[in-house]
């Protein structure tokens, strides 16, 4: 729950710092924070597709990476059937509208600013992935990159929300820190490596996505493939 606890940390010190100042980032310093950031996701995700892929020989690793893209294209496609991405979005919009809400944000009720925060950290995919590498492998950078992006976005949701918003942490740290734990159990449970190395793939390519998102390079419906989450490690236990 390192992970976990650092995210929650992150957003009440964002929350602190948008209260306390009302200076943002300038541009270039923004724009070098992005970079890196999209940096490390791009580092991270690779990493974990490594230790998915990479840890059972060269034949069934080459095996895996096909496996892996079935798992990938079936996982958008029934994503996109079950409408994954638009649920997503939906808990973005109702940050947005809350956002741009008319009235001085001390106006604004304080459940409705706890609700749109909780939407913004708990409904991005990476509340998700962040956990799973962490259970899986005490990887937490993952949800370092996850805590860097949602102190800095605290800091503008406490200026228009309230410090209600700030609440957020608790509901990140106990959904992200049950799926943790929950990941870190079936892990030692005697889990098929199989299942966990697919599992592990998957996770990294959608870190992966995460960095073209941060980079602006594409805008990829990233939540349309968690279903890939089942996909792989299916596959690759079927396949051994």
């Amino acid at each position: 729950m390192i992970g976990s606890l650092i995210n929650a940390a992150a957003i009440v010190v964002g929350a602190l710092v948008g209260r306390l100042t009302r200076r943002n980032l300038p541009p270039p310093w923004e724009h070098r924070v992005r970079l890196l950031l999209g940096g490390a996701a791009l580092y991270t995700g690779a990493c974990a597709m490594g230790r998915g892929l990479g840890d059972a020989g060269l034949a069934k690793g080459l095996l895996r990476a096909v496996l892996l893209l079935v798992a990938l294209i079936a996982g958008r496609a029934a994503g996109a059937a079950l409408g994954v991405q638009t649920l997503v979005s939906r808990g973005g919009r109702y940050a947005s509208h809350r956002l741009s809400a008319e009235g001085r944000p001390s106006c604004l009720p304080g459940d409705q600013a706890f609700l749109a925060a909780t939407a913004v950290f708990c409904l991005a995919p990476l509340a998700l992935i962040g956990p799973l590498l962490e259970g899986l492998g005490n990887d937490f950078k993952a949800l370092l990159i996850k805590a860097a992006m949602d102190g800095m976005a605290m800091v503008t949701l406490v200026r228009a929300l309230g410090v209600a918003a700030a609440g957020a942490a608790l509901p990140v740290l106990a959904i992200q820190g049950s799926i943790g734990l929950w990941t870190r159990w079936m892990a030692m449970s005697h889990a098929h490596p199989a299942v966990l190395a697919g599992l592990t793939a998957a996770s990294g390519f959608i870190v992966l996505t995460v960095a073209l998102v941060v980079f602006g390079i594409n805008r990829i419906r990233m939540a349309d493939y968690l279903p890939a989450l089942l996909l792989a490690p299916l596959l690759f236990r079927f396949a051994g």
